[in-house]
């Protein structure tokens, strides 16, 4: 099956803090968060979630931050914007407990854009005054995530692959 292109979002809602070299995230105090507590307050399911010292899953140490990850786009594959639309006409009611949230734990919301770009084909990834006005009246950031193949990509992954 030949790659395509393709890309999803979804509403991120982190711990705040630092990366330290040789040591890696610390969170800032008062950005522990329970997410079912998040999950309940906004009424949105998340499809992925930590709480701050529960143990990963990979069963190697505890999580240093707090997440809910929610509202998740894939549809239309090729379309960033419409992506994040979808995710900001979901939460625009929402703003105000977002606000709450933000003023009672150290947190950090974002968009989260990921990107899988094959044969030089690019997503749509433009931000028009809808998206750019939730994102100014939540203080959330917009985060791209791009992973490129090209040719020379796919030819190191088949070498790995039969290594």
């Amino acid at each position: 099956m030949a790659e395509q292109t393709s890309c999803h979002a979804y509403f991120s809602i982190c711990s705040d803090g630092i990366i330290e070299p040789g040591v890696g995230f610390i969170a800032n105090k008062n950005s522990d968060f329970d997410p079912e507590e998040l999950t309940k307050r906004l009424g949105i399911q998340p499809f992925r979630t930590s709480r701050m010292g529960s143990p990963r899953r990979t069963g190697h140490g505890t999580f240093p931050f707090s997440s809910w990850h929610a509202c998740l786009q894939k549809e239309p594959a090729l379309d960033g914007e419409e992506q994040c639309l979808r995710i900001v006409r979901m939460l625009t009611d929402k703003i105000p407990v977002l606000n709450e949230i933000r003023r009672e734990v150290d947190v950090e919301f974002a968009l989260m854009i990921v990107t899988e770009i094959h044969h030089e084909e690019q997503p749509v990834l433009c931000f028009g005054r809808e998206i750019i006005a939730f994102c100014y009246l939540t203080g959330t950031e917009i985060s791209l995530d791009q992973f490129i193949y090209g040719e020379e990509s796919r030819r190191e992954l088949e070498v790995e692959g039969t290594a």
